[in-house]
């Protein structure tokens, strides 16, 4: 699959610049991806499926809730066996973690994958792999997942990093300068859980200090992290 251009998005998910809603942006580091969510109807039989992948913290669940929310999709993150009920009431089926161990069976993927070749609903995979290389013993499901189509998406990039903290910043109504967002994206882990827990770290310490948010209060923040994780 090719990347789609942005002028042939159809308009019920054209993707702006920029944010998307309160947890999810699109920058250079996701927008392929996003672009691909945004023509879920013509995913290609016969799964009508789609997997993004890539590394825990890289966004993949909030893009999952994204596609949810505007399609009314059905949200798992187990799948031990395949029961057809479960299902029948959602067009969308996003599959969120998906891996070849721990609650995931790759005799229920199997008989999912034939569910959607007969009924044409369409499913999304999340998973830290590409779910063609999971390890299933089962070859048959195997075979089925490499006719999924994929794409990578990474952790954070300085953009979008730089989009979340000013997002949950304001969330939590904190007043933080440019200078003071370039020290933190500079600085920090990069992954959404990871901006999600500094914000709450700093916006405490401003809180319990009594003080605005400086360049000071977060070096402070971020060597008492340091020696925490020691």
């Amino acid at each position: 699959m090719g990347m789609i251009p942005r002028s042939q998005l159809p308009l019920s998910l054209e993707l702006p610049k920029g944010e998307v809603d309160a947890a999810l942006f699109v920058t250079a580091a996701n927008e392929t991806a996003m672009a691909y969510l945004a023509q879920w109807q013509d995913w290609p039989a016969p799964y009508h499926s789609f997997n993004i992948y890539g590394p825990a913290g890289c966004g993949k669940s909030q893009m999952g809730a994204f596609l949810a929310e505007r399609t009314k999709a059905l949200i798992i993150d187990s799948l031990a066996e395949f029961e057809r009920s479960l299902f029948e009431d959602w067009d969308v089926i996003v599959l969120d973690g998906v891996s070849a161990e721990g609650d995931w069976s790759g005799d229920a993927l199997f008989h999912f994958c034939n569910y959607l070749s007969e009924t044409g609903k369409y499913a999304l995979f999340l998973s830290e792999i590409p779910i063609s290389q999971l390890g299933f013993s089962l070859a048959d499901v195997r075979s089925r997942l490499r006719a999924i189509p994929s794409q990578e998406i990474h952790l954070p990039d300085d953009a979008l990093l730089r989009a979340l903290f000013e997002s949950y910043f304001h969330e939590r109504q904190c007043a933080v300068s440019e200078a003071v967002l370039d020290y933190i994206v500079a600085r920090c882990d990069r992954s959404y859980e990871a901006v999600a827990q500094l914000v709450s770290a700093i916006d405490r310490e401003s809180l319990a200090a009594k003080q605005a948010i400086t360049i000071p209060l977060v070096r402070a923040v971020f060597e008492q992290k340091d020696r925490m994780s020691e």
